[in-house]
């Protein structure tokens, strides 16, 4: 995750509203097999060949969106790099612009595509880990984080102190997949619950049979 992008986000949250990604234009960017669509090419589709060139262009609009002071939540996400001039080379030889062109996203799915892509790219990432470490994986995880600023796993306005004295001091390096594996399904869970409550309120909000059928026939009244 790119450096203070959980402070980015949120300003973005609060910014354009946001919304979870429909499942059916999900599947535009992770596939019906999973991690494997990043390789699959069929003729004639698109798929997400590079998820690191997407992970930028995301970057780049939110960036863009959080110093411009947002934008309609129901624009596209394609027409709003075509809105502004300094976001235009991002059209230029850019698979994952005729990506977000084939799924029709708009700016209030960016976070959730980001969040995502990002997720997509460290299962990449963590697939490929050498099984022999190079260091100690009974040393805590929480020393690891902190002796290696190059990860950046906190604003800078954290002290090491802070982190050190609330990480649980139970996980060692060797917890640190599993750990990620089970926030990433507590994760799930909860934007699979999310969604459900999503909707719900979609479909209390829609007329239903009776009021439709009562409503033609006063129509038909007058």
């Amino acid at each position: 995750m790119f450096n203070e992008s959980m402070t980015i986000l949120r300003d973005i949250k609060n910014l354009v509203t946001q919304e979870l990604i429909p499942d059916d234009k999900k599947s535009i960017f992770t596939g019906s097999s999973g991690m494997n669509s990043f390789n699959d090419n069929v003729e004639g589709t698109l798929t997400l060949e590079n998820p690191n060139e997407l992970l930028s262009t995301l970057k780049m609009i939110l960036c863009f969106l959080k110093y411009t002071s947002g934008g309609d939540y129901n624009m596209l996400i394609t027409e709003y790099i075509t809105q502004w001039m300094k976001l235009s080379v991002l059209k230029e030889n850019n698979s994952s612009y005729k990506l977000l062109l084939k799924a029709g996203l708009q700016l209030k799915h960016v976070v959730a595509l980001y969040e995502l892509i990002e997720e997509q790219v460290a299962d990449v990432v963590n697939n490929y880990i050498p099984t022999k470490k190079l260091f100690a994986e009974k040393s805590p995880l929480s020393t690891f984080l902190v002796d290696n600023d190059s990860l950046e796993c906190w604003p800078d306005n954290v002290s090491k102190e802070i982190i050190i004295d609330k990480f649980p001091k139970s996980l060692y390096i060797s917890h640190a997949f599993a750990t990620y594996k089970l926030i990433k399904k507590k994760i799930e869970k909860i934007q699979t619950a999310k969604q459900e409550v999503q909707n719900k309120k979609i479909k209390a909000s829609q007329p239903t049979k009776k009021i439709k059928r009562h409503l033609n026939l006063n129509l038909n009244k007058t």
